[in-house]
């Protein structure tokens, strides 16, 4: 199994922005979701509200690349519950 470790701050402020700029359109789903990308140690989340594109970045510690991709909402609601 894959996994990696980031800060939550970290994320909580990627996903604050990344929340902003989706568009949560039902009649485009694609902007329900983000793309999640860890490549080279660095984290990106990628998002759109159709028009625009959003990649926001940081450092974190993994030696492997990952890729998936998450509803905005629900991933933004899970890390926040996160202490």
């Amino acid at each position: 199994m894959l996994e990696f470790s980031v800060k939550t701050s970290d994320i909580k402020n990627i996903l604050s922005k990344v929340t902003r700029c989706g568009g949560n359109l039902k009649e485009k789903a694609i902007t329900e979701f983000s793309f999640v990308l860890v490549e080279n140690g660095i984290l990106s989340i990628t998002t759109t509200d159709s028009t625009n594109f959003l990649t926001v970045s940081c450092e974190i510690d993994c030696d492997e690349d990952i890729y998936f991709v998450v509803k905005t909402d629900r991933f933004s609601k899970l890390i926040a519950k996160i202490a």
